[in-house]
């Protein structure tokens, strides 16, 4: 039947004669592809107008390519979102978009979303993020009609480890990493992991390793190829 969801929080504050009160509840399921969400909150903060705001939003999501026959078939999907939030105070904000994945192993990721609230106009932004072995960026362009603001953002993180048997690149270190030393595997996919692939020396760089546990590393058999 879906999945309902509730919370509520009340805080008081010191020297303060109100407090803050804040409710939310909500229901999420799922026809055949689409999913949908409906939730309602109230936020009663204390302030200097010391007012109450009531809000309302929904929203919906499907892949695109449901309607080209079989999910199976398709790859990398295409998502259809779409969402409509109002308050009581008669802000109102509707946005839709799309996002998704390319190439094999879902390397590139994209979104495109543009929107409009009827008090600070149209709003926007399309982004872009690659991860490979050697680390991983992106860069989004933003764009407000609300004091004409227009950003540029890019990132490009990465780590590496010198060791004994060289230098070696990877994505970002965590607080546990893991070298791995796997000589003649060159090009060779990690069980479990996002993107992560040994080099041409067959080493590679498992981040985010969980903490004073038993790791299990293991080569995807089906990446080997007949000389490894």
């Amino acid at each position: 039947f879906g999945s309902l969801y509730a919370s509520a929080n009340y805080q008081t504050y010191w020297n303060a004669p109100n407090s803050s009160r804040s409710y939310q509840v909500g229901y999420a399921n799922n026809f055949k592809y689409i999913t949908y969400t409906l939730s309602w909150s109230l936020q009663d903060s204390y302030n200097l107008l010391n007012e109450k705001t009531n809000t309302i939003a929904a929203s919906i999501s499907l892949p695109l390519n449901a309607f080209f026959g079989p999910r199976d078939r398709v790859k990398n999907e295409i998502y259809s979102s779409g969402s409509i939030v109002r308050d009581s105070s008669g802000s109102q904000s509707i946005q839709t978009g799309l996002n998704g994945s390319l190439l094999d192993d879902r390397q590139l990721s994209y979104s495109i979303l543009h929107g409009r609230n009827n008090e600070t106009g149209e709003f926007g932004t399309a982004a872009m993020h690659f991860d490979t072995k050697y680390a991983s960026g992106g860069v989004a362009y933003n764009f407000s009609e609300s004091g004409k603001n227009k950003s540029i953002n890019y990132d490009l993180s990465g780590g590496m480890i010198l060791h004994s048997g060289g230098l070696t690149l990877g994505q970002s270190l965590g607080d546990t990493n893991i070298l791995i030393d796997a000589k003649g595997a060159k090009n060779v996919k990690i069980e479990n992991s996002h993107n992560i692939s040994t080099d041409s020396r067959g080493y590679a760089i498992l981040s985010s390793a969980d903490n004073y546990r038993l790791n299990r590393i293991a080569l995807a058999a089906d990446s080997l190829n007949d000389k490894t």
